[in-house]
């Protein structure tokens, strides 16, 4: 073998041994990140559908089977079963091979489920209104209210979907009020929900939901309470006594009704203590009795139900009594208007708020034409337990100073008297 031969022989060698070393393909720089959207849609939104062909131009090569999959990146309500879908380049062209309905709005959506080349999935959901005839402008509008404080202002999901639950498309919003648009003269129902855990479908055990039917018409206000779905039943969870005249139940859940509350100690006696008043506060139940004089009580709940109309017969929970007497003074926390309020009402509704339970019988108080000094006949009622109302039976003189007097002398269940007089000065003005 001559030293040519065995040159080649080395360098055939080198050559394979270099290639088995870089099987890899070439990194091609940083990985795309970018999201494709959408960058024309022709004809142009709210125009006529008189050729029967959509056009969708994306800002990157789209992986062409994220349109067909699943629900489909592409969804048209009302439902067009014969259509054909053609590619050039970026843009995607669906032609319609069936008779639309007149006077009819066709809702397009491009849906964030399509993915270009590298797996970037589209930048939002779009939503694309079109026609037959002319354009549609029925409106659904209203508040979004909720059930918990910490869901107000999340973004919230709301599903239109026509009378008999075919989807017609979706939008998300946020704020504390909602309006859908262009919508045709048809019944439709209207379904919300936050997505608590963003996977973009309503879960019943975890996400606050309302549905309402809406008949035709141009308008309608609608408004939308999303609260979270609950069948368990009333429970008492335990039992908390601060004094000898005031228990408080602890439950699983806000309660709005109690047909009866018996309290019996647990002696031969068997004596029933009496029940001067309850309320519902949160997850608990203020009892207001008279003071305690045995060692240890049972407590009946019967008829128990919460804003869900989950019923239960009856509870029952033992408790040590507490022979603590409650020496706090009674105090207002707050009231309504402030003082020294211009009021636009002559006969205006004044809400006094009180630091503990107390009843319309053991307040003390006066309203005064601060002018003439003359008594105003007043109207008071109880709107919960530490909440009073107080009303002028006529309407007052308007542009005249008028004062309402709480006196200390009013007192709480258990005889502690008000920290100190309130005096409320306000301004009835008539309403413009």
């Amino acid at each position: 073998m001559n030293s040519g031969f065995k040159l080649a022989i080395i360098l055939v060698l080198s050559f394979s041994i270099f290639s088995c070393g870089h099987r890899k393909s070439p990194t091609g720089g940083e990985v795309d990140k970018e999201k494709p959207t959408v960058v024309a849609v022709t004809p142009e939104a709210f125009s006529e559908l008189d050729q029967n062909v959509v056009e969708i131009t994306f800002s990157k090569p789209i992986d062409r089977s994220s349109v067909y999959s699943g629900d489909g990146g592409i969804y048209i309500y009302p439902l067009i079963e014969e259509k054909r879908y053609r590619w050039s380049d970026n843009t995607l062209r669906i032609e319609f091979e069936e008779m639309l309905y007149p006077f009819t709005n066709y809702y397009l959506t491009v849906s964030r489920s399509i993915r270009d080349l590298r797996n970037n999935q589209l930048d939002n959901d779009y939503l694309f209104v079109f026609h037959t005839g002319m354009l549609a402008t029925n409106r659904i509008a209203g508040n979004i209210k909720t059930e918990l404080e910490e869901d107000v202002g999340e973004e919230v999901t709301i599903a239109v979907l026509s009378a008999d639950s075919v989807r017609v498309f979706s939008k998300k919003v946020s704020g504390t009020r909602y309006s859908i648009e262009y919508l045709n003269d048809a019944s439709h129902i209207i379904r919300a929900f936050i997505d608590t855990n963003n996977n973009n479908r309503y879960e019943r055990d975890r996400d606050p939901f309302d549905q309402h039917e809406v008949p035709p018409g141009r308008f309608h206000e609608v408004d939308i309470y999303l609260e979270y779905f609950d069948d368990t039943k009333p429970e008492i969870r335990s039992v908390n006594v601060p004094f000898r005249n005031q228990v408080l139940v602890n439950m699983n859940k806000p309660i709005v009704t109690v047909a009866e509350i018996q309290i019996v100690s647990e002696d031969s006696l068997q004596t029933e203590l009496e029940v001067l008043n309850y309320d519902f506060i949160n997850n608990q139940i203020e009892i207001i009795t008279e003071p305690m004089d045995s060692l240890r009580y049972k407590l009946t709940l019967r008829g128990i139900e919460d804003g869900k109309d989950n019923y239960a017969e009856e509870r029952v929970h033992e408790f040590p009594a507490s022979m603590l007497e409650d020496e706090q003074l009674l105090r207002i926390d707050s009231h309504v208007p402030r003082n020294g309020a211009v009021v636009e009402n002559l006969q205006p509704v004044i809400k006094v708020r009180f630091s503990k339970h107390i009843t319309t019988e053991f307040i003390s108080f006066s309203l005064i034409d601060s002018v003439t000094n003359a008594e105003i006949p007043v109207e008071i009622r109880r709107l919960d337990s530490r909440t009073i109302a107080f009303t002028p039976h006529e309407r007052l003189t308007g542009r005249r100073s008028y004062r309402l007097i709480i006196e200390e002398e009013s007192h709480d269940y258990s005889g502690n008297e008000l920290e100190e007089q309130l005096e409320l000065n306000f301004l009835p003005i008539a309403e413009q």
